[in-house]
């Protein structure tokens, strides 16, 4: 199999089903046939996936090999950067650096039936996703009513079937703080008692994650789908919710209330939960206090919906200071397109990914 450097892009995180027989005659774009290969591996192993990495400095790292092959499989790495660390059993890399510069190593694989190298380059510095992300979302098998078994098992089958060809990361997409979210019809559950913590900030629905219970939120499936070499990604609306409006919950650590930051005449058109956020110190201590939250969970990938159709500036740069200020490395993908192309330097500047098309249904 040819090897290309690093992975073709997909602009955002999509699913994927058990693969089904091919036929040959069928016809396959040179990628697709690449795929095609590597998910049925040869017992030799082989490097597939992204070789240039984005990091940031003094923030947690998590990388797999994505090595194919006949399992187990031994890996090693030479000149590892200092404050990396690898496991030799799982080919997971993780740990911090402390300072920006381009790190290359050398890594290596081996089993039974040979053994294969590639070049890594890390780049540690302000800039993530310099491969996009492949991944599965929760979003087209499962719709608005996801449960934690079912992330769990769907997250053990990428490790086990999708890493080894380049897939990395696993979102819990659309509704996860609603008890009762259904059938995808928001519309119907206006003023849904949506689960919050005492900041307004989104937390899960403990009757559909029962991890996230005594004030544990999205951590604990974080810390399961980190185990298994993947990144872990949410959804989230633009704004903030109507229920902490309506009481004036305080914000984090802030000095403001929710009505401060909230932009009452601003509404999503198609989902009921959320007001817009104002563009002034308490919209941005908002915004503040949610990233902190999403890093202490562990998130790694965050999808803000309604934000760029029609295209909201501010928000996006409080988005941005805000996932900056947070101390994690966390991918920000906006939703859905189509971005306007007169906002392209803009969201270039802001985002790490974003949508070239709506939603294909």
């Amino acid at each position: 199999m040819k090897k290309i450097p690093g992975l073709i892009c997909l602009v955002a995180v999509a699913s994927f089903a058990t693969a089904q027989p091919v036929s040959t005659n069928a016809a396959f774009t040179p990628r697709e046939l690449q795929i095609i290969a590597a998910a049925r591996p040869a017992p030799k192993p082989c490097f597939n996936g992204a070789t240039v990495i984005g990091v940031r400095p003094n923030m947690p790292v998590i990388y797999a090999l994505t090595v194919s092959g006949t399992r187990p499989l031994e890996f090693s790495a030479k000149q590892l950067p200092a404050g990396l660390t690898l496991d030799s059993k799982t080919g997971i890399i993780t740990g911090t650096l402390t300072g920006k510069g381009e790190f290359n190593f050398t890594a290596s694989a081996k089993n039974s039936a040979g053994k294969a190298k590639a070049e890594i380059k890390i780049i540690c510095g302000d800039t993530l996703a310099l491969t996009p992300p492949l991944g599965w979302n929760s979003y087209d098998a499962f719709g608005d009513n996801v449960v934690e078994s079912e992330v769990l098992a769907n997250a053990r089958y990428v490790a086990e079937k999708m890493l080894p060809v380049g897939w990395d990361t696993v979102v819990v997409d659309y509704c996860w703080s609603d008890p009762g979210a259904h059938d995808n019809n928001r519309n119907a559950r206006t003023n849904a008692p949506l689960a919050m913590d005492k900041f307004g900030r989104m937390i899960p629905a403990p009757n559909r994650f029962p991890s996230s219970a005594d004030g544990a939120g999205f951590k604990p499936l974080a810390d399961a789908v980190h185990a298994l070499g993947l990144k872990f990604g949410i959804h989230i609306m633009r704004g903030i919710p109507r229920n902490a409006v309506r009481v004036d919950l305080n914000i984090e650590d802030a000095g403001f209330t929710a009505s401060a930051a909230a932009n009452t005449n601003d509404k999503c058109v198609w989902c009921p939960d959320m007001f817009g956020v104002r563009g002034n110190a308490a919209g941005q201590a908002w915004y503040d206090s949610c990233a902190r939250l999403w890093a202490s969970w562990g998130v790694d990938y965050i999808k803000v919906d309604d934000l760029s159709r029609p295209y909201h500036t501010a928000d996006v740069e409080l988005i941005r200071n805000a996932i900056d200020k947070s101390g994690r490395a966390i991918m920000f993908s906006t939703s859905p397109g189509e971005t306007p192309v007169e906002d392209a330097q803009h969201i270039l500047k802001h985002a790490n990914l974003w949508r070239v098309s709506d939603d294909f249904w």
